[in-house]
């Protein structure tokens, strides 16, 4: 789990839902324009075990973090959405959302601020400054980083591992995809610390550190742990870097005529994540850099008109 920013965009889906009153069984939430914005804050990776989406469940799916069967007020709003891998979308509502003996579920959004839930939000919560991962293990166990075991912090880590089989051996097929991930990222550090990687090298421990990428964000802090600043810098890709990559890796969705009905359905999740990406360019990046790259591409006057259709 990793903290995500959603931008302050809606996608018209949403914006019809809050009009025209969508059912919630109608499931409009996973039209791609939804999963595409959704993908500009997530890139591959689920919301909460950050493996690939298509690893652990194809191809994900979107999750109501507060569940829409108790929360139906919340069913087709964004900040109530995110992409998950298939497991821990079904360890989530199988949770039935927990809530603290301390307070009451939230009736209303005036409620939502105060409600002492007992899971982890990875947009409202500083995950990193609650959950990590114990990178002496050799196993990558998640550890709680709260010390007062009294606060309701600490109990929403707990049960946040608890439900989506954090701890040590509670999913052994997650845990060997995180010890492969991450281990294989040891071995190399420890060769950069001795004899120091080729520029290939460099370049490849850089992509698996993107955080857009499975796993990403725990390579970054991987690689912080492990080496001094000098080297973080030539190993951690900048936010700038991380964008452009995901640009590129969408933009290959449109090298080739859609010859599937999933196939088209996901180029029109790429194109909807590249206009989210042009209109609401991620973690301060100067918008010139999106359009230039898309420019570049070839595909700038597609990919605005498609950002026109978001609402602010």
């Amino acid at each position: 789990m990793r903290n995500l920013t959603r931008p302050d965009i809606v996608p018209p889906t949403l914006t019809s839902a809050a009009e025209k009153g969508y059912a919630i069984s109608s499931g409009h939430w996973r039209n791609p324009d939804v999963r595409g914005l959704l993908r500009a804050v997530q890139g591959q990776s689920c919301a909460y075990c950050q493996s690939a989406m298509e690893g652990r469940g194809t191809p994900g799916t979107v999750d109501h973090f507060r569940p829409s069967s108790k929360y139906e007020w919340l069913a087709y709003r964004i900040d109530n959405l995110l992409l998950a891998c298939n497991d821990c979308n079904s360890r989530i509502k199988n949770s039935d959302f927990p809530i603290d003996q301390s307070g009451a579920k939230a009736e209303s959004d005036d409620d939502l601020p105060t409600e002492p839930r007992l899971l982890l939000d990875p947009v409202a919560d500083p995950i990193d400054q609650l959950l990590d991962i114990d990178y002496i293990d050799e196993r990558f166990s998640f550890r709680n980083l709260v010390a007062d075991q009294d606060s309701i912090d600490f109990r929403r880590v707990r049960k946040t591992i608890e439900v989506l089989r954090f701890a040590k051996g509670a999913d052994p097929t997650y845990q060997k995809l995180r010890i492969r991930a991450l281990g294989a990222i040891v071995k190399k550090l420890d060769r950069h610390k001795s004899i120091k990687l080729s520029a290939d090298q460099c370049a490849e421990v850089k992509l698996s550190a993107c955080r857009w990428q499975p796993f990403g964000e725990m390579v970054q802090r991987l690689i912080r742990f492990h080496l001094p600043e000098t080297d973080v810098i030539e190993l951690c890709p900048t936010a700038e870097e991380e964008c452009l990559w995901l640009i590129d890796d969408l933009a290959t969705m449109f090298e080739e005529a859609p010859t599937t009905d999933d196939a088209e359905r996901q180029r029109m999740e790429a194109r909807w994540c590249l206009a989210a990406l042009f209109l609401a360019p991620p973690n301060g990046i100067n918008e010139t850099v999106v359009r230039d790259r898309l420019n570049d591409l070839g595909l700038q006057s597609e990919i605005e008109a498609v950002a026109a259709q978001f609402a602010k």
